[in-house]
């Protein structure tokens, strides 16, 4: 072990010791259209090599090949002094190698640092080999120079197989502060309204119950802790750890399901792994190789057919909003010919990962029984049991002309607890993207859902489109402005434990059909501005719309300040009876201490107007509220 350090210092210290105080680079004279002129000076800065003492190789002249195999024989000839330097062999006592680690390997802990120390190492031995015959004719002993150089390398590999062994840590810690209120106005009819009435919510269906900030306050602290370690040359496992209460107190134990906040009682004592899993090749026999995922991971395939539903609009919390749904079970990725192909198989029976398909939101139960763990702080929707504890997906897609891809899923889902009256659901999908132009970029999905009895005949007695879910657009690219039109159309019944978006309150709207459009472009360097509008017709009631648009800007002050400005807007347009509009407005402030440490504060002032849209339960006759949500979020990265 004791040769081993030796070794893994020696290699590190030549480079260290590489650091002469004359390197003064770029070398002005070296020959532009000749590659060493690069290598030569990308050694030079790195401190590797000198030139003579003024800086150059041989003044403002152009050299000849055999002056250039002097300046390289000076520069191998102090390598070689320096490799004679360093301590051989057992010579070393445990003091004199820890010494060496802690001064010369400071700047050399990472993988990036050991690339660069590779790139030098092969940039040297390219160097000798250019110039090998005319080193040897200048009595240099290029024998011996390789066999030290490759030696090195050596001693390097060895370094690099230390390093990719070392665990890898990595971590977020969040704490922030959510409040929210009710004006006076709106607090009395609240206080006064009839049992039943639908109560006021913020954007996420929480309900606003406080007529001050001050009394509603609630913290978060959420601190997740990375863990990335190869077991062997192969093998490697991850581990996500959680501790706080922003899982069990603000998602009140649910990261897919809108329920109002739990307990905060939670403490850092309360670590839970959310992510734990081995990654490792497999042999597939006449198929090739594959990757192979187990444990408790995060998948996810398109929109319509798998993604975690976003719950909270308000805080940014990464393992919860890069629309991974956690399972546990396994995973295989591989090649099948041209396709790329990914399954999986697991179960969900996760106390906060509950597969869904409205997160339980407004409009949830309306037509039919979709997807969804009930929320009981929402008088629209019932109480429901899971209806899905495990499932099994596959993705696979191929190269297509016109720089595109198209892919297909199916995904089989089946409720084992209990006799629910529907027992497996099955989501077959297809997704394309192709770009014909460099200005015009096709991108489309197509999903279908259909339940399935115990029994195992389909359910539902509704028409086959009530069962489909569309969604195209077409993006034109210009430089950074980009300009989109999109059709949409998601039947009645389609059910799927997707992610495909949000109106206003509606979390995954179905039922509708329409157009839209949306536009992104710079007005500066410094502003950068965005705007959507959609218009939908509601199917089975088409005097029935609904109007949906936001925009939003965002200024940055100067390199670490950043102002941000929006509005979200609905509009429910009743062919008869009044309209009901849902009004947000948005404005926030960024500052970056550093690339690790973030500040945000937002503010998002509310203004809903009721109305009896539709009549028939869509959203149910209450009364107008206005309203605020204020967010403080710190986050720091480690």
């Amino acid at each position: 072990m004791m040769r081993k350090l030796a070794l893994l210092a020696g290699a590190v210290a030549i480079m260290a010791f590489a650091r002469p105080a004359l390197a003064q680079g770029p070398f002005a004279d070296v020959p532009t259209d000749h590659w060493a002129y690069d290598a030569v000076n990308e050694l030079a800065s790195r401190g590797i090599v000198n030139g003579y003492p003024d800086g150059t190789f041989g003044g403002k002249r152009a050299l000849t090949r055999y002056e250039f195999a002097v300046a390289i024989q000076r520069m191998l000839q102090d390598i070689q002094r320096r490799i004679d330097a360093i301590p051989k062999g057992g010579g070393l006592s445990a003091d004199d190698v820890n010494k060496i680690l802690d001064d010369r390997l400071k700047d050399y802990a990472t993988k990036a640092d050991l690339d660069k120390l590779r790139a030098d190492v092969d940039q040297l031995r390219r160097l000798m080999t250019e110039f090998q015959d005319t080193l040897a004719a200048l009595g240099t002993d290029v024998d011996q120079l390789k066999r030290d150089v490759a030696a090195l390398g050596a001693r390097l590999s060895a370094l690099e197989q230390e390093v990719h062994k070392m665990p890898k840590i990595t971590g977020t810690a969040t704490t922030g502060f959510y409040g929210s209120y009710l004006s006076s106005a709106s607090q009395s009819r609240v206080n006064n309204a009839p049992a039943g009435s639908a109560l006021p919510t913020d954007i996420d269906n929480r309900p606003i119950t406080d007529d001050n900030f001050w009394q509603g306050i609630r913290s978060i602290y959420d601190i997740d802790l990375g863990i990335t370690a190869h077991l062997s040359d192969v093998a490697t496992v991850k581990l996500l750890l959680n501790a706080g209460n922003y899982i069990s107190g603000y998602l009140n134990n649910s990261i897919s399901t809108v329920k109002d906040f739990g307990s905060t009682s939670t403490t850092f004592e309360d670590v839970k792994p959310y992510y734990l899993q081995i990654d490792m090749p497999v042999s597939l026999g006449p198929l090739g190789g594959a990757a192979l995922t187990v444990g408790k991971f995060g998948q996810q395939f398109t929109p319509y057919t798998l993604r975690l539903v976003d719950v909270d609009s308000y805080f940014y919390n990464e393992k919860t909003d890069q629309g991974n749904v956690p399972i546990v079970g396994g995973r295989v990725n591989f090649k099948l010919g041209p396709a790329v192909v990914q399954a999986y198989a697991g179960q969900h029976n996760i106390d906060y990962a509950d597969l869904t398909s409205t997160a339980g939101s407004l409009f949830a139960g309306r037509l039919g029984d979709p997807l969804f763990v009930g929320n009981t702080n929402i008088p629209l929707v019932p109480v429901n049991g899971k209806l899905i504890d495990q499932s099994a997906g596959v993705h696979a897609s191929v190269a297509v002309p016109f720089k595109g891809r198209l892919g297909g899923t199916y995904i089989q889902a089946v409720g084992t607890s209990g006799k629910p009256d529907f027992r497996r659901l099955d989501v077959t999908g297809a997704d394309l993207s192709i770009q014909p132009i460099k200005l015009f970029r096709l991108e489309g999905e197509w999903a279908r859902s259909q339940w399935f009895s115990q029994t195992g005949p389909a359910t539902g007695n509704v028409h086959e489109n009530d069962r489909v879910a569309w969604d195209g657009r077409v993006i034109f690219p210009i430089g950074k402005f980009q300009i989109a039109g999109q059709y949409k159309r998601i039947g009645q019944a389609f059910d799927s434990p997707g992610a495909w978006g949000k109106i206003g309150r509606w979390i995954n709207p179905r039922g509708i059909e329409g157009y839209g459009g949306s536009v992104s472009f710079p007005l500066t360097k410094m502003i950068t501005w965005e705007g959507e509008y959609h218009k939908y017709s509601i199917i089975g009631s088409r005097d029935n719309e609904v109007e949906h648009w936001k925009a939003g800007s965002r200024y940055r002050l100067t390199g670490a300040n950043s102002v941000g400005l929006g509005t979200e807007q609905v509009t429910w347009k009743a062919a008869n009876g009044s309209d009901n509009k849902e009004k947000y407005y948005n404005i926030g402030w960024a500052h970056d201490f550093n690339p690790n440490t973030t500040i945000n504060l937002s503010y998002q002032y509310i203004d809903y107007q009721t109305g009896n849209f539709g009549g028939g339960g869509i959203v149910q006759p209450g009364f107008d509220y206005i309203g605020g949500v204020a967010i403080t979020q710190f986050v720091v990265r480690f």
